[in-house]
């Protein structure tokens, strides 16, 4: 799984622009907070009603949850865990990611909280739905559930946050469709819907969401074709539309998002050519694009594309013909993309590195027992994203191994070691970190010396360093 990541966009200036956009949104209720707001005996009541709803909330959780906000005792609420509030005493964040609460949210008075502006209540243990309620939330700017266990259907009412920068529902257990509500969040910068059980088609109506930078609706059962109205999203920076069931043509539209450097439609069913339009993404760095049903000539217009880093187009019915740089002839190339270096599908400068990169590939089949498409694409959407690289360097080599044979030991786990070392350092993205067929043979020829530690607690990590 991805995570949002996904991610190559840097979250640390991501998370510092919307800190400075909750001060200026509480800055921004205080100016405009009537005097009346401000009476002594309207604060006391505010603060015990507000102060009400959060002790039942933490009175429906489990008794370890409730242990974990002990300080939540009295009408005091700013001085709560989690807790902080505006200039007049009222919540404006609930801020308690990653602190082991267990129960739901059924209990909880979304509109007794008028001025929160931040929830955040990821990495918890939550499960149950969403109540309608949280729609009333009018001044709500972020809103992160994700990573939870949280399930049904999600709500309609989401559409009435009309101020929401951020809707981060992702890891959950939602099902149902894509809310079209969701296309009234004009100022919505990130939507996270990744890694969940929603179906259904994407609406056209999140081509309304011109403000968008970031969305990620991957692993999940999203089928028909992707909107053209996506190409309406010019500020988009990352999509990610990959692990679905998604049908049809990659639209043309698609080029007309000129600031996106992300681009994740892999494992789906998308059929028909690449579009011509894709040449225009100049700021694209990754595009993976494999395990489809994608057939026809790979068009020229991708050697525009001079900011592309990771390229992934295996496992489809692709040929392709290039533009030979020293002539005005172009030259055909043909075949599978499953064992040719990625590079070869914008440039034809043939080398030596391309023969390394196929020898990583067949080598990596001969010990997993099956092309290893779907581990070396994990490997580069790694190198985008945080999450995904925790994902993928935490995996064990006996587990990618041919599970047919018997595990290796002494000697042999050795040899398996160095070689799966050598396949992984082939089919490194960039052409200038593969070894040469020279430095391979001759690190095969070295006797090894004895494992650090034991063979079935090697990561995939410790082999890509």
């Amino acid at each position: 799984m991805m995570s949002l990541i996904e991610r190559p966009i840097s979250h640390c200036l991501f998370t510092a622009a919307f800190i400075i956009i909750l001060a200026l949104a509480s800055s921004f209720h205080v100016a405009i907070s009537s005097s009346s707001a401000t009476s002594p005996s309207n604060v006391v009541t505010m603060m015990g009603l507000e102060a009400e709803a959060l002790l039942e909330w933490k009175a429906s959780l489990d008794n370890q949850s409730q242990f974990r906000l002990s300080s939540w005792v009295g009408n005091v609420t700013c001085h709560w865990v989690g807790i902080s509030c505006n200039n007049f005493s009222s919540i404006s964040h609930v801020n308690l990611p990653g602190v082991g609460l267990k129960g739901t949210l059924h209990t909880f008075s979304f509109s007794s909280l008028h001025s929160l502006i931040s929830l955040n209540l990821s990495n918890n243990l939550l499960y149950g739905t969403i109540p309608s309620q949280l729609g009333n939330l009018s001044k709500l700017i972020y809103l992160d559930l994700s990573t939870n266990q949280l399930s049904g259907s999600i709500p309609h009412q989401v559409g009435n946050l009309k101020l929401l920068n951020v809707l981060n529902l992702s890891s959950n257990g939602f099902t149902g469709s894509i809310p079209v509500a969701i296309g009234n969040l004009s100022n919505l910068i990130t939507l996270a819907l990744y890694d969940n059980n929603i179906s259904g088609s994407i609406p056209q109506e999140l081509g309304k969401l011109t403000s968008l930078a970031w969305l990620n609706l991957y692993e999940n059962n999203l089928s028909g074709f992707i909107p053209t109205s996506i190409g309406n999203l010019s500020n988009l920076s990352v999509l990610w539309l990959n692990n679905n069931t998604l049908s049809g043509p990659i639209p043309e539209e698609i080029g007309k998002l000129g600031f996106l450097s992300s681009l994740g439609l892999y494992m789906n069913n998308l059929s028909g050519p690449i579009p011509a339009s894709i040449g225009n993404l100049s700021n694209l760095s990754t595009l993976y694009l494999w395990k489809n049903n994608l057939c026809g000539t790979i068009p020229s217009s991708m050697g525009n594309l001079g900011n592309l880093a990771s390229l992934s187009l295996s496992e489809n019915n692709l040929s392709a013909k290039f533009l030979n740089p020293d002539s005005l002839n172009q030259t055909s190339f043909a075949g599978t993309f499953g064992y040719t270096a990625p590079e070869l599908a914008y440039t034809m400068e043939v080398n030596e590195k391309c023969d390394v990169y196929s020898f990583g590939v067949v080598t990596l089949e001969v010990i997993m027992g099956k092309h290893p498409g779907d581990l070396i694409s994990l490997l580069l959407s790694s190198s985008s994203s945080s999450a995904t690289t925790s994902t993928a360097h935490g995996i064990l080599l006996k587990d990618v191994l041919d599970q047919r044979l018997e595990p290796p030991r002494n000697q042999v786990a050795r040899m398996v070691v160095s070689v799966a070392k050598l396949a992984f350092a082939c089919v490194e993205t960039n052409p200038k970190s593969r070894p040469t067929m020279q430095q391979i043979s001759r690190e095969l020829s070295i006797e090894r010396s004895p494992l650090s530690e034991m063979f079935g607690k090697i990561t995939l990590g410790q082999l890509l360093v």
